[in-house]
């Protein structure tokens, strides 16, 4: 007999799944500001070059938003870096 195992997805966790998805708001809001700040531009230019204002990316580097698929898109391809680079953990970025 087959033991069932216990369900444990973020379906069926929802604080879970918000502090999940907190915390990559806040990982990508992260990433963006220092890849911002190491090109030397202000959330004016990079808002600019992303054809989006300066208020979106004021948010999302605070992480109280997160970007958008097209926004991510175009967010790595202005800072010149893959997407799944805005997702990962960096101790110290401009070492990168």
């Amino acid at each position: 007999m087959r033991r069932k195992i216990k369900d444990i997805t973020f379906r069926n966790n929802p604080k879970m799944r918000e502090k999940l998805e907190k915390q990559i708001m806040i990982t990508v809001g992260a990433n963006v500001r220092a890849l911002r700040t190491l090109r030397n531009k202000t959330q004016g230019d990079l808002a600019e070059a992303c054809l989006a204002e300066q208020a979106t990316i004021s948010n999302i580097e605070a992480g109280k938003k997160g970007p958008s698929m097209a926004m991510l898109g175009t967010l790595s391809t202005v800072l010149d870096v893959p997407v799944a680079y805005l997702f990962m953990y960096h101790t110290d970025i401009s070492k990168s």
